[in-house]
C-alpha cells in the first residue's frame, strides 16, 4: 500500500531530516525511507522514525541511527521496536517484548537507571520494570510516563510541578507506580513540558502538574499552581452540532476518547467527536479565536467527526474519519502546514497531501492523512492513497486493556489478572457512556455471572484463584489509599483515616474548597464501582473469607464524596436478592464472627457497622425511587440477634449519649454536628432510622451501636428506652425526695390541688407520680393534675406513675395503671368525646378536623399516651399507620426538644403525604383519587364536575366546605389541573386538616418521650411501642412459661393450654388482659411476657386470679379440663374491676 511520512515546519536541526531549507510551510515526504514506519515521534528539535518492522529507528537531526537498532542484515541490539519517545535530552523506546529502554541525559533521573546514571550513549534495559508489560510510552522535557497492558501507569525523572502525579514535587530517578491513578484503567497517556494527562477507559481525563496557565482543566481560583495528584477533568456536556447528533438520552453523557499535552496545553477528544481545549493560549493553540488562557475544557466543532489529536510546543492538529487534518495554533515556523507562517486561531483544514514526484506521473487516488504527531516546531503525518484506514483513538485504545471474558480463559491462572486487577473489571463491566450515577453503569450481574461461571469451570482451583484475585483487589486499594506501602504485604493501619489518606490527599495543597481536595484517587467515582464489582466475588460469601470483607470494607470507608455516591447508587439500583446475599448477609457475618469470637467491639467490627450504614442508606434509596412503602428489602435483613442479645446495651446507650448529643447530631437537615452533611434527602421521609452516613476522616468518638439502631431488634430498642425512662425515673424520684418540703403535691380530685406537706409516715409517695382519679370521671380527673403537674413542676411527670382509684383498695402494683389505661382509652376515643374519629373501612381512629375541647386537650392526650410509653404501658388503640409516620418524623425533626410554652411551627413536623397515605386511612376516598388521576378521558372537568374545595360532615352534622386554594370553590378540576387537585386534597386530609391537633398531640407526647433513644424507632416499631405486637404466639408464651407448685408436666398445666389452644382469638385477649392487663404482646412477642402459673390451692369452685402487675396467674388445681375452662372462662369475661392488683 503507498504510504508515506510527511512532514513540515521547523527542518533547522533535522526535524524533516536532510533539507536545505530551514522551514517548510507545507507538508513534504520525508526522505531516505524505504517503506512506511511501524512507528515515529516528533520531539522539540528532532524526529524518530521506527522501521516498518522495528529493527531500524532513525534520527532525523543526526541522520543516522539509535544506537542498538541497524537495517537488516545487521543485527540490532535492541528487540523489534515498537514504540519511542522523546524528551528535550533523552529517549524512550518501547520493545515488542514490553521492555523499556532508555539513553540520553538523565541530570534529572529521567533515565529510570537510578542516581548513579546520568548520561548513556546506549540503551540500557529499564529492569524495574520487566515484571510488567509496558504496552505505550511518552516523553517531554524532562520526564516520562509508561502505560502497561492492566492499566497502571509508572512515572519517572523530573518532578518540580508534581507532573508525575506522585503526591509530591521531588524528582524520581527509578520508574514509579502512580498510585493515585487507581483504580482508573488507563488507556492512553500524554506529557507536557511540566504537566500530564491520561486517559482512562471509563472516558475521564485525569492531569496532574503544572495548572500555571490551566493545563490541567481546573480554575486557578479553586487550586494552587500546580497538582501532585491527579484531577479529573469534567467532559464539557454542551450541543455543539448544527444538527440533533449531538444530542444524548438523559442518562448518557459526552466523556473523552482521546489526550494529548502540548508545552503548556491541553487537547482532548470528545465521545461525539468534537474537540476540547484548555491551557495556554498565547498562540491560538487552543483554537478558541482568542490568545487568553483557558481554565477548564473549551469546545470546539470543526463540524467534522475527530477521531484522534495532537499537540505540540504551541499548536495542535485533529483528525477526522475521513482522513482530513485540522492544524491550528503557532505557525511562524511553517508547523501549520497551509503554506503561511503566520498563527492560525481557529482549525485550519490542509488539502491532502501531494505524493512524491515518481508517483505524481501515475494515474492515483488521493492521499489522505492516516496518523498525525506534532512536534516542538514541527508537524508529522502518515498519509495513504490505497483505501486508507484512518487510526482512531478510541479503536486502539479499547484494546489496550484485556476484558474479564470468561469463555477465553484457558488457565485458571488468568482469572488472576482478570478478576484480581480493578482496571480488567472496570474496563470489562463500567459503561463508558451512561451518566457516573445512572442505573445501567455497572453490569454488575455480568460481574456475577462472569464469577460463578469462572468458579463452575475450574472447580477448586477456581475458587482459590478468586480468592487471591480478591485479596489482591484489596491489597491494590490498601496501597493506593495509602493504608499498607507498596513493598508491604499485609494491611498495617495506623493513625486517623485522614492521616492514611495524607500521601494521596494532601490537602494543604489545596485551598478551602474542598471540592479539588476530593478529586483524588478517594474520590473518585471508579473507586464506588470498584468496590461494588468486587463484592460481587462469591468468595466473601464463603466462611472462612468473610473476615476478609471486613478489610475491603475498611478502604470503603476512606472514600469522599463522590466515591461514597457512586458506590450506594450502584447498591440501590442492585437486585435486592443480590444485596442481600452477596453484601448485607456476608457483612452480618463478619459482626457475628467478631463479636462471638472476641466478645467485644473490635475494629473489623466497627467496619462491618459502617458498610451496613451505608447498605442502609442504598436500600433507603432503593424504597424511595420504586414507591415502596417502608423498606424495599425486610427489615430483619438488617436486624443483628448478636448486636442486640450479646452487646451490653446499657453501656453502649451510656457511650452513645456521653459522646453523641442527639440533636446536635443528627439535626433537621442531616447535618453533623460539624457542619458536614450526612445525608441530603428531604426530611420528611417515609424510614426514620437513618444512620449518620460514614464520612471518611471524620472523628465522631467511641463507637456506639446506638448510632446505627437499624441493627437492633424491636425488643433491644425497648430495652434502651426501658433503661433510658429508667434512669429518668431515678433521677426525679431521687430529685422529688431531697426537695421534699417544697413542692406542691397534687391531693386529688375530691379534694383540691393544694400545697401541703406531706406526712411523714408517706415519704415513700414522693418517689411517684400519683393520680387520684375517679372511674365515673377518669378523664377531668387525670387531666386536671397532669395539667397542674406541667403548669408548675413538669419534671413530676417523670417519676414512675401510680394510680389510686377512689373507694377502691389495693396498691397499684401495674395492674391498676394498667386499667386505668383502660378506662380511660374508652372515654377518650368515644365519640361523645369529639377529638377522635372512628373510621370503620379500616378499623381506626383518625383526629376530628373540628373537636369540642381546647387546643390544650390535645397536648393533655399527647402527654397521657407519653406516659403510657414511658412506663411501658400498652394501650388497647388502633391509629391509622400514617399516624405513627408523622410522629417519627415529627421525633427526628427536633419536636421532642421542644417545650410546650415555645410554639410549634408545622414545617418542623412536616410529613410529605402522598396518595398511598389517603387510601391505606381513607380507601374510599383513596380510591376516587386514583380513579381521578388514571381517567384517560379528556373531559374530566364534564366527568367528575370537581373543584378545588373539601366538603364533610362536621360535629353536629351540618356539612362544611374548605377550600383547598384561594377561591378553589370557582376553580374547576380540569384534565390540566388534576394533579394538583390530587396534591392539594391529599395534603388537607392528612396534613392541614388535623394540623393543630397532631401539633398539639404530638408535643404532648414528646414532653414526656423527651430522650434521645425514641428517634431510633421506626414508624412501625413506634407503634408497636404504643400498642403492642398484634401477632399471638401462644406456643412462644408456653416455652417462656414458669411455674410456682407445679410444673410443665401438671395435669393442670397441660390442661390449661390445652383450653387456650382451643380458644378463638377473642378469649385469648381476653385471657390476655386477665393475666397482664393488656390484649397485646410486648415488644419482641409473647415470648417476652414470661407469664408464671402459680397453684392457687387444691380442687375448688373459686374462679382464678391474677396479678397483672406481675403477669402471674393464681391457678386452683381444678379436678377436669371442663371445670378449669368454665372457671376460667367466667374469670376472664368478668375481669374490669375485679380481681386485679
Amino acid at each position: 500500500m503507498p504510504t508515506h511520512l510527511f512532514g513540515w515546519g521547523s527542518a533547522s536541526d533535522g526535524q524533516l531530516g536532510p533539507v536545505s531549507a530551514d522551514t517548510v510551510a507545507t507538508p513534504r515526504v520525508l526522505p531516505a525511507l524505504p517503506s512506511a514506519p511501524n512507528a515515529y515521534t516528533a520531539g522539540l528539535w528532532t524526529s524518530l522514525i521506527v522501521s516498518h518492522n522495528g529493527a531500524a529507528v532513525h534520527n532525523t537531526s543526526s541522520n543516522a541511527l539509535l544506537p542498538g537498532t541497524a537495517i537488516p542484515p545487521l543485527e540490532s541490539s535492541l528487540p523489534s521496536v515498537t514504540s519511542v519517545a522523546v524528551g528535550r535530552d533523552f529517549i524512550v523506546v518501547l520493545t515488542a517484548t514490553g521492555n523499556v529502554f532508555t539513553l540520553g541525559s538523565g541530570a534529572y533521573g529521567q533515565l529510570g537507571l537510578g542516581s548513579a546514571v546520568v548520561h548513556l550513549h546506549n540503551p540500557a534495559l529499564i529492569k524495574k520494570l520487566v515484571w510488567v508489560r509496558i504496552i505505550a510510552v511518552c516523553a517531554a522535557e524532562f520526564h516520562w510516563l509508561a502505560l502497561d497492558a492492566l492499566g497502571r501507569v509508572f512515572a519517572c525523572g523530573a518532578n518540580s510541578s508534581g507532573q508525575l502525579g506522585l503526591g509530591h514535587t521531588s524528582a524520581v530517578n527509578e520508574p514509579t507506580h502512580i498510585t493515585a491513578l487507581f483504580p482508573h484503567p488507563i488507556v492512553a497517556i500524554s506529557t507536557g513540558d511540566v504537566h500530564s494527562a491520561v486517559l482512562s477507559a471509563t472516558g475521564t481525563v485525569l492531569c496532574f502538574g503544572s495548572n500555571k496557565h490551566g493545563q490541567l482543566g481546573v480554575p486557578l481560583l479553586r487550586i494552587r499552581v500546580s497538582s501532585a495528584l491527579p484531577l479529573a477533568v469534567s467532559a464539557p456536556q454542551q450541543v455543539v452540532m448544527s444538527d440533533d447528533s449531538g444530542q444524548l438520552p438523559r442518562d448518557q453523557m459526552h466523556t473523552f476518547t482521546d489526550i494529548a499535552c502540548g508545552s503548556c496545553h491541553t487537547v482532548a477528544v470528545r465521545s461525539d467527536g468534537v474537540i476540547a481545549c484548555w491551557g495556554m493560549g498565547d498562540s491560538g493553540q487552543l483554537g478558541t479565536r482568542s490568545a487568553r488562557d483557558v481554565y477548564e475544557p473549551a469546545v470546539i466543532d470543526p463540524h467534522t467527526r475527530i477521531v484522534s489529536i495532537s499537540a505540540g510546543e504551541r499548536h495542535s492538529a485533529a483528525l477526522s474519519t475521513e482522513g482530513d487534518l485540522y492544524v491550528w495554533g503557532e505557525g511562524t515556523q511553517g508547523q501549520i502546514g497551509d503554506g503561511n507562517l503566520v498563527d492560525k486561531y481557529v482549525p485550519v483544514k490542509l488539502p491532502p497531501p501531494k505524493p512524491p514526484r515518481e508517483e505524481m506521473e501515475i494515474d492515483s487516488a488521493p492521499y489522505r492523512y492516516i496518523s498525525v504527531c506534532c512536534g516542538g516546531y514541527h508537524t508529522l503525518a502518515l498519509a495513504s492513497n490505497d483505501d486508507p484506514t484512518v487510526k482512531d483513538a478510541r479503536a486502539v485504545y479499547d484494546t489496550r486493556i484485556p476484558r474479564c471474558v470468561v469463555d477465553s480463559m484457558v488457565h485458571a491462572r488468568a482469572g488472576i489478572s482478570r478478576f484480581g486487577t480493578a482496571s480488567v473489571l472496570l474496563r470489562t463491566f463500567v459503561r463508558r457512556d451512561k451518566k457516573p450515577l445512572e442505573n445501567g453503569k455497572v453490569d454488575y450481574l455480568a460481574a456475577e455471572n462472569a464469577h460463578l461461571r469462572y468458579a463452575k469451570m475450574f472447580g477448586e482451583e477456581g475458587k482459590h484463584v478468586l480468592a487471591h484475585a480478591a485479596t489482591r483487589i484489596r491489597h491494590d486499594a490498601q496501597i493506593a489509599f495509602g493504608i499498607v506501602r507498596e513493598s508491604e504485604d499485609s494491611s498495617i493501619l495506623a493513625g486517623t483515616a485522614r492521616d492514611e489518606l495524607s500521601h494521596i490527599t494532601q490537602r494543604h495543597l489545596f485551598h478551602k474548597d474542598d471540592d479539588y481536595f476530593r478529586q483524588s484517587v478517594a474520590n473518585s467515582y471508579e473507586c464506588g464501582y470498584l468496590f461494588f464489582l468486587a463484592l460481587m466475588n462469591p468468595v466473601y460469601t464463603e466462611e472462612r473469607h468473610v473476615p476478609d470483607l471486613s478489610e475491603l470494607a475498611a478502604v470503603l470507608l476512606r472514600c469522599e464524596e463522590n466515591a461514597r455516591e457512586a458506590f450506594l447508587e450502584m447498591l440501590s439500583y442492585c437486585d435486592e436478592q443480590v444485596l442481600v446475599s452477596r453484601i448485607i448477609r456476608p457483612l452480618q457475618a463478619v459482626l457475628n464472627i467478631e463479636l462471638k469470637g472476641y466478645r467485644r467491639i473490635t475494629r473489623n467490627a466497627i467496619y462491618a457497622t459502617k458498610a451496613l450504614a451505608l447498605c442502609y442508606h442504598a436500600v433507603y434509596r432503593m424504597s424511595k425511587r420504586l414507591g415502596i412503602r417502608g423498606l424495599a428489602i425486610p427489615r430483619r435483613e438488617f436486624y443483628n440477634e448478636t448486636v442486640s442479645d450479646m452487646v451490653d446495651l446499657g453501656e453502649d446507650y451510656e457511650r452513645w449519649c456521653a459522646n453523641h448529643n442527639h440533636l446536635d447530631n443528627i439535626g433537621q437537615n442531616g447535618i453533623m454536628s460539624n457542619g458536614e452533611h450526612t445525608f441530603s434527602e428531604s426530611s420528611s421521609i417515609k424510614l426514620f432510622d437513618l444512620p449518620p452516613l460514614p464520612v471518611a476522616g471524620q472523628h465522631d468518638g467511641p463507637f456506639s451501636f446506638c448510632s446505627y439502631s437499624f441493627l437492633l431488634t424491636e425488643a433491644a430498642k425497648f430495652r434502651i428506652l426501658e433503661l433510658e425512662s429508667q434512669m429518668t425515673m431515678s433521677k426525679e424520684s431521687m430529685r422529688s425526695v431531697l426537695s421534699f418540703g417544697a413542692l406542691s403535691m397534687p391531693v386529688g380530685p375530691w379534694g383540691r390541688i393544694s400545697h401541703m406537706r406531706v406526712p411523714e409516715g408517706e415519704m415513700g409517695h414522693l418517689r411517684y407520680l400519683v393520680l387520684y382519679v375517679r372511674r365515673e370521671n377518669i378523664v377531668s380527673d387525670a387531666f386536671v393534675q397532669i395539667a397542674e403537674l406541667v403548669k408548675r413542676h413538669p419534671r413530676e411527670l417523670h417519676k414512675p406513675l401510680r394510680v389510686k382509684f377512689q373507694g377502691e383498695e389495693g396498691v397499684d402494683e401495674g395492674g391498676l395503671r394498667k386499667e386505668f389505661y383502660q378506662v380511660l382509652l374508652e372515654h377518650i376515643l368515644s365519640p361523645k368525646y369529639g377529638m377522635f374519629q372512628f373510621i370503620e373501612e379500616t378499623n381506626c381512629h383518625w383526629f376530628r378536623k373540628d373537636f369540642l375541647e381546647s387546643e390544650h386537650s390535645w397536648t393533655l392526650i399527647g402527654i397521657m399516651f407519653g406516659l403510657a410509653a414511658f412506663n411501658s404501658i400498652l394501650l388497647n388503640v388502633q391509629f391509622a399507620p400514617v399516624v405513627y409516620r408523622k410522629l417519627a418524623v415529627a421525633f427526628r425533626n427536633n419536636l421532642l426538644s421542644m417545650r410546650l410554652t415555645k410554639e410549634v411551627q408545622m414545617e418542623q413536623i412536616e410529613y410529605k403525604a402522598d396518595l398511598q397515605d389517603v387510601c391505606e386511612t381513607f380507601p374510599q376516598i383513596g380510591n376516587s383519587l386514583r380513579q381521578l388521576r388514571n381517567y384517560e378521558g379528556d373531559d374530566v372537568e364534564e366527568v367528575f364536575d370537581l373543584h378545588f374545595e373539601v366538603s364533610y360532615a362536621g360535629l353536629f352534622s351540618d356539612m362544611v366546605t374548605v377550600e383547598l386554594k384561594e377561591n378553589g370553590a370557582n376553580i374547576a378540576v380540569t384534565n390540566e389541573n388534576r394533579e394538583e387537585f390530587i396534591d392539594l386534597y391529599v395534603e388537607y386530609l392528612i396534613n392541614g386538616s388535623i394540623s393543630t391537633a397532631f401539633i398539639n398531640f404530638a408535643a404532648g407526647f414528646s414532653l414526656m418521650m423527651n430522650g434521645p433513644c425514641l428517634p431510633m424507632f421506626t414508624a412501625d416499631e413506634l407503634e408497636t411501642l404504643v400498642c403492642g405486637e398484634e401477632k399471638l404466639d401462644f406456643a412462644a408464651m408456653r416455652n417462656t412459661a414458669r411455674y410456682e407448685g407445679y410444673d410443665e408436666k401438671s395435669t393442670t398445666v397441660i390442661n390449661l393450654w390445652q383450653v387456650l389452644d382451643e380458644y378463638d382469638l377473642e378469649l385469648k385477649k381476653l385471657f390476655l388482659v386477665f393475666v397482664t392487663g393488656s390484649d397485646r404482646a410486648p415488644i419482641g412477642g409473647l415470648g417476652n411476657l414470661k407469664i408464671v402459673v402459680q397453684r392457687a390451692g387444691s380442687d375448688t369452685n373459686r374462679l382464678p386470679t391474677s396479678y397483672t402487675c406481675f403477669n402471674t396467674l393464681l391457678l386452683p388445681e381444678y379436678s377436669s379440663r371442663a371445670k378449669l375452662r368454665d372457671r376460667l372462662s367466667t374469670a376472664i369475661r368478668n375481669s374490669k374491676g375485679f380481681g386485679l392488683m
